[in-house]
């Protein structure tokens, strides 16, 4: 099976372009590079290995839905829920497609900048899981992401 690298700091990402320009590495997207060059294997890399692909692109991802049920892509989908992500996005990778979290950041309402300390967390109500994922989110001081076993 391939082997992914990911670019976690600017030494990293250098040494792994250059082994890009050398023809050693394929890359798949902007900071992910695999040893092989067959589709195949970069696809049954990316299908097996699609939670190290997620931690890498999102902060402490959860699966939800689907994904949560099965722990692998359902026709190439994602469902992650990520609680400091702050812009909805679709991320493509090879053939996965991450689709965007559904929580945002909670905003913070205060009366006056000196009156922080009383600010009251409010949540956007679309869906059920929202409010609690945010409130988990903001509450938790030890965060631990979960990942498939």
């Amino acid at each position: 099976m391939a082997k992914l690298f990911f670019a976690r700091g600017e030494k990293q990402a250098k040494k792994l372009a250059y082994q890009y320009q050398k023809g050693e590495l394929n890359r798949i997207r902007r900071g992910i590079y695999v040893d092989v060059e067959n589709e195949d294997e970069v696809a049954k890399t990316l299908e097996s290995k699609w939670y190290e692909i997620a931690r890498y692109i999102f902060v402490e991802p959860i699966a939800i839905a689907r994904t949560a049920v099965e722990l692998k892509p359902a026709g190439g989908r994602l469902y992650l829920v990520s609680s400091r992500v702050t812009a909805r996005r679709t991320v493509d990778v090879g053939h996965l497609r991450f689709l965007p979290p559904v929580c945002h950041r909670p905003r913070v309402q205060s009366n006056s900048p000196k009156d922080s300390c009383r600010a009251s967390i409010r949540c956007r109500r679309s869906r059920p899981s929202r409010p609690s994922l945010c409130m988990v989110s903001t509450t938790s001081r030890r965060r631990t992401p979960i990942t498939p076993v």
